[in-house]
């Protein structure tokens, strides 16, 4: 999060205004107490990184004026700026005149707070309280959610399935770590998993190839730990596979944007110009419209529903 102090005296500074009036009241002439800024900070800063990022984020400070001496931008800045505890190694550099950032060499650690300073008497004729501007954030806890989609037939090989979903992560994750999160295994074989990246490596889409379908009914088994990569996140799951000559509803699912809808998928592929009126119908209402893809049924509907409805 970026935090912008243009209100600060509502959200931000007013609180440290209330603390360190009352330290001046009861202490006079000691400055501010370790950690806190002073009052008058808000002539030097405008906006400054805060609250939950990203393990990858880059620190950001807004200065309240130009920077006369800012130069080289995105250049490494010749002096140390920037405190951390825990400590933090990386490059301070000029965005533009009036902005300061700090990238890490390697990205944060996940789920901690840090500490930081902004070491305004190397920018600033200052002393005092003044020298120091302290702040805080905290990188988000890594996690994911297993989203499974549901068994597709290939196109004319009734005989063999693909598998769609996805791990959700809660931060940017390495795609090349992604194989030791999840495994499918069909009887004593683990199956090929490709991969693909989205949303900046926050979504890994994965699809697990060449499922066979037999003579009888059998397992798809789903594995998934996060030890690897320091997530407590593991279990597994089953996915029935169908044998070739039943012919099944498989997975049921509802959508309320772009348009409410809902989505069947069979274990087989359905012909384009099958009739569907009155084989499907919701709470009794067969006046519906649908859509075809391969082995997926899309059921539309004039208006939206609400509470519990029958298939």
């Amino acid at each position: 999060m970026f935090f912008n102090k243009t209100t600060k005296y509502i959200i931000g500074i007013s609180l440290l205004l209330a603390g360190l009036l009352f330290i001046t009241s009861c202490d006079s002439g000691a400055g501010g107490k370790e950690g806190e800024n002073s009052p008058e900070i808000g002539n030097y800063i405008v906006a400054y990184t805060s609250g939950v990022i990203s393990a990858e984020a880059e620190i950001i400070i807004r200065l309240a004026d130009a920077y006369p001496a800012a130069a080289n931008y995105y250049e490494p800045i010749g002096k140390k700026i920037f405190e951390f505890d825990p400590a933090v190694a990386g490059k301070s550099y000029w965005i533009n005149q009036y902005t300061l950032g700090f990238k890490p060499d390697e990205k944060f650690k996940h789920g901690e707070i840090y500490k930081a300073n902004l070491l305004l008497s190397e920018l600033f004729d200052i002393s005092g309280q003044l020298e120091k501007f302290h702040f805080s954030f905290q990188t988000r806890v890594l996690d994911f959610r297993l989203n499974i989609g549901s068994l597709k037939p290939y196109p004319g090989q009734a005989k063999y399935y693909s598998l769609t979903g996805d791990l959700d992560f809660s931060d940017a994750f390495d795609p090349l770590m992604a194989d030791k999160l999840f495994q499918a295994k069909q009887d004593d074989a683990f199956l090929s998993v490709q991969w693909k990246s989205m949303q900046n490596n926050r979504v890994m889409k994965f699809t697990v190839d060449s499922i066979e379908r037999r003579e009888h009914e059998g397992e798809l088994c789903l594995y998934w730990d996060g030890s690897s990569a320091g997530i407590e996140n593991k279990g597994s799951d089953t996915i029935v596979i169908p044998s070739l000559h039943d012919f099944e509803l498989l997975n049921v699912r509802v959508f309320q944007l772009p348009s409410q809808r809902v989505l069947l998928s069979f274990s087989d592929q359905l012909k384009g110009d099958q009739m569907l009126d009155g084989l499907v119908s919701l709470d009794g209402n067969d006046d519906l419209k649908f859509k075809i893809h391969g082995s997926e049924l899309e059921v539309y509907f004039d208006q939206n529903l609400q509470g519990v409805i029958g298939l």
